[in-house]
């Protein structure tokens, strides 16, 4: 297992970490997270730059410095290789779930 986290990407915005089209596309899900504020979970097959599916897991929630007001996120996104990669574009999308955190 593979992971990546705090000490490379703590304090960096989205914008610094995604190429433009992909910012585009989760920046909507993100805020939503931090405006709802909402906990997001989605998993499925996405098709990953090695040219095949994969399955995934994320998890992302909101964090809040002063306790009341989310200002950032944690989130870890699981990737399960091996026989659940394909090469072909398979019937099942990503599901994905906001729930809201009550006040």
């Amino acid at each position: 297992m593979q992971a990546s986290g705090a000490p490379k990407l703590r304090g960096k915005l989205l914008s610094d970490l995604l190429d433009p089209a992909e910012f585009r596309r989760i920046n909507p899900i993100m805020m939503r997270v931090l405006e709802g504020p909402a906990l997001f979970h989605a998993d499925g097959f996405v098709y990953r730059s090695v040219g095949r599916y994969t399955c995934l897991e994320r998890l992302a929630l909101p964090l809040a410095g002063d306790g009341e007001r989310a200002d950032g996120m944690v989130g870890v996104t699981v990737i399960y290789d091996g026989p659940n990669a394909v090469d072909k574009n398979p019937s099942e999308q990503v599901r994905s779930t906001f729930l809201p955190i009550p006040e």
